[in-house]
C-alpha cells in the first residue's frame, strides 16, 4: 500500500546519481534555487506528502499504488538500460514509454501548470477591474445602446411584476440605461472590490482543480499519443562523465529550437529527447543519426529547464541555474 510521502521522482532514477553507492544514506548533493548544494538523503528528495492521493481507510487502491504497480513493469527495463552497451540499439517503445511515464509524474508539470494558471489571473485582474475595459467591452457608449446591458435590464425586468413597475417597460429599461451609463464611473468603483474578491474566490479551488487533472492523465496506464510519437525515434544509450538529472526528468528538441522540458514541445516534429539515467549514461531518441551529445551544454540546457532543483554527483562539477 502507498505511504503519506509519495516520491515524484522515483527512488531508483535517483540512484544513478548518488555521491557514494555504497553509503547506507544514499545521498546525492541536491542544487536548488539560490541555495548552496546539499548533500541529502534520495528519501528525502521529490517527495511530498499525498502527493498522488491520500491513503484510503478501507484500502482501496490509491493512484499511488497504481504507478507503483507501473513502476515494477517498467524497472526491469530501467535497469537494462543502464547495462547497455554504449551505442546499442534499445526498444524504442519501452524507451518511449519509460520516458513518459516518469516524465509525466513530476512535480515539474504540475507546477507548470500552476504557473501558467497564476501568470493567466494575474494578467486577467488588471483587464476585469479597469472600469474603461469593461465600457468599452459592454459597448457602453455605443450610439445605438449597448446590446450587453440592454439584455442584462431585460432579464432583471423580466423578474418583476409589470403590474408594480411605476412606468411602462419600455420607458423605465431607456431611464435605467441613462443611469447606469452616466454613472457608471460610480457604480463601477462601489462594486470593484466585490469583483475583485469574487474573482480571488474563484480561482481559490485552481490549485486543486490542477492537481486532479494531473492525476487524471498519470491514471492512463498507457499515455498513446506521447508514447507512439517518441517511439518513431531511434533509442540508444550513450556513455557520459557527468549528467545531472533535472526535475523535469527529461529534455526534448524540437527542429531547428534549443533543448527544453520534454511536454513543452509538443508531439509532433520532435528531432531529439535526452533523459539522463545516470551519471554516467544518457538514453538518447533521435529522428536522425547526430554526432555525440555534448554533456557540458545538455548539463547547462538542464539547469535552465529545472524549476526548482537538479542534482549531479558532487559539488565540484560546473552546473549551476541561470539568472532567470
Amino acid at each position: 500500500m502507498a505511504g503519506k510521502r509519495q516520491h515524484y521522482i522515483p527512488r531508483f532514477l535517483q540512484s544513478g546519481f548518488l555521491d557514494d553507492p555504497d553509503h547506507k544514506a544514499k545521498r546525492t548533493w541536491l542544487h536548488r534555487r539560490n541555495t548552496p548544494a546539499l548533500l541529502v538523503a534520495t528519501k528525502d528528495i521529490g517527495v511530498s506528502e499525498s502527493f498522488y492521493s491520500k491513503i484510503q481507510g478501507d484500502g482501496a487502491k490509491t493512484l499511488d499504488d497504481i504507478i507503483t504497480e507501473i513502476e515494477v513493469d517498467i524497472l526491469h527495463e530501467f535497469s537494462s538500460f543502464k547495462n547497455t552497451r554504449e551505442g546499442e540499439a534499445v526498444d524504442s517503445k519501452v524507451a518511449a514509454r519509460l520516458t513518459v511515464h516518469l516524465v509525466l509524474r513530476t512535480a515539474h508539470l504540475r507546477s507548470l501548470l500552476e504557473q501558467g494558471a497564476v501568470k493567466s489571473f494575474d494578467a486577467a485582474m488588471p483587464i476585469i477591474t479597469d472600469s474603461d475595459v469593461i465600457r468599452r467591452h459592454i459597448n457602453l457608449d455605443d450610439s445605438g445602446g449597448s446590446a450587453e446591458l440592454k439584455k442584462m435590464i431585460d432579464e432583471a425586468l423580466c423578474t418583476l411584476n409589470v403590474e408594480e413597475l411605476p412606468m411602462p417597460a419600455p420607458l423605465l429599461r431607456r431611464m435605467l440605461e441613462f443611469r447606469v451609463r452616466e454613472n457608471f464611473e460610480n457604480f463601477f468603483e462601489e462594486q470593484n472590490s466585490t469583483i475583485t474578491q469574487v474573482l480571488k474566490d474563484l480561482f481559490l479551488p485552481v490549485r486543486e482543480q490542477i492537481r486532479d487533472a494531473h492525476n487524471k492523465i498519470l491514471e492512463a496506464t498507457k499515455q498513446t499519443v506521447w508514447e507512439d510519437e517518441l517511439s518513431k525515434l531511434s533509442w540508444c544509450v550513450q556513455e557520459v562523465v557527468g549528467a545531472v538529472l533535472p526535475d523535469c526528468v527529461a529534455l526534448a528538441r524540437v527542429a531547428g529550437k534549443e533543448l527544453s522540458p520534454l511536454l513543452l514541445n509538443g508531439t509532433k516534429n520532435i528531432d531529439l529527447v535526452v533523459f539522463p539515467i545516470s551519471h554516467n549514461r544518457l538514453l538518447i531518441g533521435r529522428a536522425d543519426n547526430f554526432d555525440s551529445i555534448d554533456i557540458k551544454a545538455i548539463n547547462i540546457a538542464s539547469a535552465i529547464c529545472s524549476d526548482s532543483f537538479l542534482f549531479p554527483v558532487d559539488t565540484k562539477m560546473e552546473v549551476s541555474f541561470p539568472n532567470i
